[in-house]
C-alpha cells in the first residue's frame, strides 16, 4: 500500500481515500444526470398563432382542498369565470427538493432530480426555460428568490422582502396595474409575450381561506385590468401553484384558444352550491409546459418530457398538428440519443433493450412528414399524441439502465474492502497464488468489458472499483500477519446491522444499548456493589428515555434551567470537587450562572453569547499543565450545557457517567477490554450518544430554537458550526473517558480504528441499497444522510482521538506520532 508522509505524522490517506471512493459510487448510481445534452431546438410553430401574450398568475401554497370545497366558495369571482370559460383542473407533480424547484418543472417540462438541484445549488447555474427564451418579451413580479432561479428575466418588480401578510398581493397588483397604465399602448402588437405574476400571500397567512378569498378577488382585478389594457381578445391566463408539498395542485386556463366544455366524461367538480358540475381536466405538472409554449407558438423545450394536452387547445388544425407533432419529434430526439448510447457498446445486442429502435423512430418521422405533406392534419394530430406515451416509456426504461449492476459492483467492492480490513493470516502459496489468478483475471474481464461497452468515465470507475479494492485486499493478505477470524468479523457485521435499527427508530438501539452493557458486565450481577446499583439505575434511565418524545429539537425553558445547575453541581456529584482548580471552577459558575439568568431574563442576550464563545475558546486552547480528566469533562459538559435548549446536557453527562461506572465494574475484576470491545464500546456510545436525545429530523427542530441557545443564532455558517459542534462535543466526552479508563486505548488505536471501519462498512452497505433518487425530498436527504453518516464516522472519531490525546495530559504526547495505517499491519 501507499503511504503519505507530512512532517511527524503518518495519516491515514488511504483508507480515506478508498471510503470516499465507495462514498462517490452512491452519486454515480443514483444522482448522475441522464439528460441528452445540447439537443437542436425544434422550429416554432406555425402562423397564426393562438395568443398574442400569456398571463401566468402563481399562487403560493395554492391547495386543491380550499379550492373546491363547498362548490368552490372560497373562490367566487373566480367561479363566475369558470362557469362561463376557460378549463379548471388539477395537476400532478413529484415532490420537489427546493422551493423553487416546482416552477422550474412548470417552465422546463422536466421534473428536478435530486441530482439536478444539487448542480445548480453548487454552480448557481441559470434554468433554461422556453417561456422566457430570447424570443419571447418577459415581464415578471416575483421574489427575489425566484429571480435567483431565473436571473435571465427581466425584474418587472421584486417584492420587498420587509412587506408580510395582505400587502404582498396588495404590491404586486399596484405594480401591475401602474406597469399597465404606462406600457400598455406601446405593448400592443408586442408578441410573443409574457407576463408573470407571483402572489405569496397565501404563503404567510395564518388564516387561509380568508386569505385565498382576498387572493382570487386580486387575480380577477387584474384579470380585468389586462383586458382593459389589451382588448384584442388574444390574451391567454393560466393561474397555478408550484405543487410543492402536494399530491394536486389546481389550476384555471382561461382566455384566447382556450374552449370552453361543460359536460365530457371523466372526473368533474361542483362548481356551485346549487350543484353544477364542470369536468376537471387532470394533468402532470410538465404538461402545462408545452402547453404554454402552443399558446404562444412556440416549440417546447429540449428536455421537455411532458406530453401536449391538444385536448386543451382551440386552435386550427393545422397548428394542432404541428404543435403535436413537435412535442413528439423533440421527445423522439431524446429518446434516440440515449438508445445510440446503449447500442454504441458491442455486447449491447446481448442485453435487454426497449421495442422503440431508431428504425421504428426514423418510420415515425417519415410516416408524420407525409401526412404532413398531405394535409392530413388531423391524422396527425392524433398519430402524435398517441405514439407520445411509447416515447416516455422508452425514456423510463434507459433511465438507470446500468444501475443494478453498478450497484452489484458496489457491493462487491465493500465486500471487498471488508476482506481487506479482516487482514487474514498467510495462507499457502498455492491456494493464495489460484485466489490472486482469479481477481487478477477477473479484474481484466471487467477492464475488457467497460471499454469495449464504451461505458462513461463515471460508469466505468464504478465497476472496476471492485477490481482495486480486491487487487489490494489480495496483496494485504499476502503481507498480513494477525488478522480477525471469520467468527469475530462475522459478529463485528451482526452487530453493526442492529446498529442500523437505531436509524429508524430510537427504542431498537436502546434495547441494543441495555442488552449489550448488561452482557459485558452480566459478572458485576454477582458482585452488586453500591457501584452496580447505580450503574444498572443509570443504563435503565438511559433506557428508557428512548421511550418518550426526544429532548432535541424542543424548548423547554424550565427544564434547560434545571440542566444548567445540574451541570453547574457536577464536582459534587462526581465527588470531584477538591481535585478541580480554583480558577477553573469559579470561571465554569460564573459561566453557568450568567447562563441560568439568560435563560430566565434574557437582558442582554449579546454579552451571553460572547461570554460563551469566549468560553469555548478558553475551553479548546492548549495548555502544557493539564487538569485531569474530570475537569475536562467538567469543562465540555459546561460547553455543550450552553448549546442546549431541554434536558440533553443531563443526558449526556449520565450517560458518561454510566460509561466511567461499567468501565470502573470492568477493570475492578481485573478484565481489561480488548481491542473489539472498546471499538465496539466507542462506535455503540457514539450513535446511542444522539439517539437518546432525538434523531436526525429533530435537527432541523433544533436549528430553529438555536437562538435560545447561549451561543444565539446568527448566520448560517455560523449555526452549522455550532450543530456540527453540538453533535461532536458528546463523541470527545466519550473517547476521553474510554481513553482514561482503558490503559492501551493509545496503543491499541490500529486496531481499534480496524474494527470501527468494519463496522461503518457493514453499515453503509446496509445503507447504500436504501439510496433513492425520486420520492419526497426529506427522505431522499435522510437516506443520504444514513450513507454519508457511516461513512465518516471512523475518521471523525479519529480525529476527536487525537483532540482528546493532546487534552488529557503530557503522559502520553510521547506516542503522538501515528503509525502507518496498512490494513495488513493490525
Amino acid at each position: 500500500m501507499l503511504h503519505f508522509h507530512y512532517g511527524k505524522h503518518n495519516i491515514p490517506l488511504c483508507a480515506l481515500i478508498l471510503q470516499i471512493m465507495l462514498l462517490a459510487t452512491a452519486y454515480v448510481i443514483f444522482f448522475q444526470s441522464t439528460n441528452a445534452p445540447n439537443l437542436e431546438p425544434q422550429l416554432n410553430l406555425v402562423k397564426p398563432t393562438p395568443a398574442n401574450r400569456l398571463v401566468v398568475f402563481l399562487v403560493d401554497d395554492l391547495r386543491s382542498k380550499a379550492f373546491f370545497e363547498q362548490g368552490c366558495s372560497n373562490v367566487p369571482h373566480l367561479r363566475e369565470l369558470f362557469q362561463q370559460q376557460g378549463q379548471v383542473g388539477v395537476t400532478r407533480s413529484l415532490a420537489p427538493s427546493l422551493k423553487s424547484s416546482g416552477y422550474v418543472d412548470l417552465f422546463c417540462g422536466l421534473y428536478q432530480t435530486p441530482a439536478t438541484l444539487l448542480r445548480s445549488l453548487w454552480s448557481r447555474q441559470e434554468v433554461n426555460c422556453v417561456t422566457f427564451n430570447q424570443d419571447v418579451l418577459s415581464y415578471v413580479w416575483a421574489s427575489q428568490e425566484f429571480f435567483e432561479k431565473f436571473p435571465q428575466l427581466y425584474k418587472a418588480g421584486v417584492i420587498p422582502s420587509h412587506i408580510t401578510g395582505y400587502q404582498l398581493d396588495d404590491w404586486v397588483l399596484q405594480s401591475l396595474n401602474d406597469f399597465l397604465s404606462n406600457e400598455a399602448t406601446l405593448l400592443q402588437k408586442t408578441k410573443p409575450m409574457v407576463l408573470l405574476v407571483q402572489l405569496l400571500s397565501l404563503k404567510h397567512s395564518k388564516r387561509y381561506r380568508e386569505t385565498l378569498n382576498s387572493t382570487q378577488y386580486n387575480v380577477w382585478r387584474a384579470y380585468q385590468g389586462m383586458e382593459r389594457a389589451f382588448p384584442d381578445g388574444l390574451t391567454s391566463y393560466l393561474l397555478t401553484s408550484d405543487g410543492q408539498m402536494q399530491a394536486e395542485t389546481p389550476f384555471y386556463l382561461w382566455g384566447a384558444a382556450i374552449p370552453y366544455i361543460e359536460q365530457s366524461p371523466g372526473r368533474s367538480f361542483m362548481a356551485n352550491e346549487l350543484g353544477k358540475r364542470l369536468p376537471l381536466q387532470v394533468l402532470q405538472q410538465v404538461q402545462l409546459t408545452p402547453l404554454m409554449s402552443t399558446l404562444l407558438g412556440l416549440s417546447p423545450p429540449t428536455a421537455n418530457q411532458g406530453r401536449l394536452p391538444v385536448e386543451l387547445i382551440n386552435a386550427s388544425s393545422r397548428l394542432e398538428a404541428d404543435a403535436s407533432y413537435k412535442n413528439a419529434l423533440q421527445l423522439i430526439h431524446q429518446a434516440a440519443h440515449v438508445v445510440r448510447l446503449q447500442q454504441r457498446g458491442v455486447f449491447s445486442k446481448l442485453m435487454s433493450s426497449h421495442w422503440l429502435t431508431l428504425a421504428l423512430m426514423d418510420n415515425f418521422i417519415f410516416s408524420c412528414n407525409l401526412l404532413w405533406e398531405q394535409q392530413r392534419y388531423l391524422a396527425l394530430k392524433e398519430y402524435s399524441s398517441n405514439y407520445v406515451p411509447t416515447i416516455l416509456d422508452c425514456l423510463a426504461f434507459y433511465k438507470g439502465y446500468y444501475r443494478r449492476g453498478m450497484l452489484f459492483a458496489t457491493a462487491c467492492a465493500f465486500m471487498g474492502r471488508l476482506h481487506q480490513l479482516r487482514s487474514l493470516p498467510p495462507s499457502p502459496s498455492s491456494r493464495r497464488s489460484k485466489l490472486s489468478c482469479v481477481v487478477y483475471s477477473l479484474s481484466f474481464f471487467l477492464l475488457l468489458l467497460v471499454l469495449l461497452q464504451r461505458l462513461s468515465w463515471l460508469m466505468s470507475a464504478v465497476f472496476l472499483l471492485p477490481a482495486l479494492i480486491w487487487t489490494l485486499a489480495q496483496r494485504t493478505r499476502a503481507k498480513g500477519s494477525k488478522g480477525l477470524s471469520c467468527r469475530q468479523s462475522t459478529g463485528l457485521i451482526l452487530f453493526a446491522l442492529c446498529c442500523t435499527s437505531g436509524f429508524f427508530q430510537r427504542r431498537y438501539i436502546a434495547a441494543l444499548y441495555f442488552g449489550y452493557n448488561c452482557y459485558y458486565n452480566r459478572r458485576s450481577f454477582l458482585l452488586r456493589s453500591r457501584k452496580f446499583y447505580l450503574w444498572l439505575s443509570l443504563v435503565s434511565a438511559l433506557t428508557g428515555l428512548c421511550w418518550i418524545p426526544p429532548s432535541l429539537g424542543y424548548s423547554h425553558r424550565s427544564i434547560l434551567v434545571i440542566s444548567l445547575l445540574v451541570t453547574l453541581a457536577q464536582p459534587l456529584f462526581s465527588g470531584s470537587l477538591r481535585k478541580m482548580r480554583r480558577n477553573n471552577l469559579l470561571c465554569n459558575v460564573l459561566v453557568l450562572v450568567t447562563a441560568v439568568l439568560h435563560v430566565i431574563y434574557s437582558p442582554q442576550p449579546w454579552m451571553m453569547h460572547f461570554i460563551a464563545r469566549a468560553y469555548l475558546c478558553y475551553v479548546l486552547y492548549p495548555r502544557d499543565i493539564q487538569n485531569g480528566m474530570q475537569t475536562i469533562l467538567y469543562n465540555l459538559s459546561t460547553v455543550y450545557a450552553l448549546i442546549c435548549t431541554s434536558y440533553e446536557a443531563v443526558v449526556i453527562q449520565s450517560l458518561c457517567l454510566e460509561l466511567q461506572l461499567g468501565l470502573y465494574l470492568k477493570n475492578e475484576r481485573h478484565t481489561a477490554l480488548s481491542p473489539r470491545a472498546q471499538a465496539i464500546h466507542l462506535f455503540l456510545y457514539s450513535y446511542y450518544s444522539f439517539f437518546v436525545i432525538g434523531d436526525i429530523m429533530a435537527i432541523d427542530g433544533f436549528r430553529f430554537y438555536m437562538r435560545f441557545t447561549g451561543f444565539g443564532c446568527y448566520s448560517t455558517f455560523i449555526n452549522i458550526l455550532l450543530i456540527i459542534l453540538k453533535l461532536l462535543l458528546p463523541l470527545l466526552m466519550i473517547i476521553c473517558v474510554i481513553s482514561t479508563n482503558c490503559a492501551d486505548f493509545w496503543s491499541l488505536r490500529r486496531r481499534i480504528f480496524q474494527k470501527l471501519l468494519i463496522l461503518s462498512n457493514s453499515m453503509a452497505l446496509f445503507f447504500l441499497f436504501r439510496l433513492r433518487d425520486s420520492g419526497y425530498w426529506w427522505e431522499i436527504l435522510e437516506r443520504i444522510g444514513h450513507f454519508v453518516i457511516v461513512q465518516i464516522l471512523p475518521f471523525v472519531l479519529l480525529i476527536l482521538c487525537l483532540v482528546s490525546h493532546t487534552i488529557l495530559g503530557a503522559s502520553v504526547k510521547s506516542s503522538l506520532r501515528l503509525p502507518k495505517w496498512n490494513a495488513y499491519n493490525y
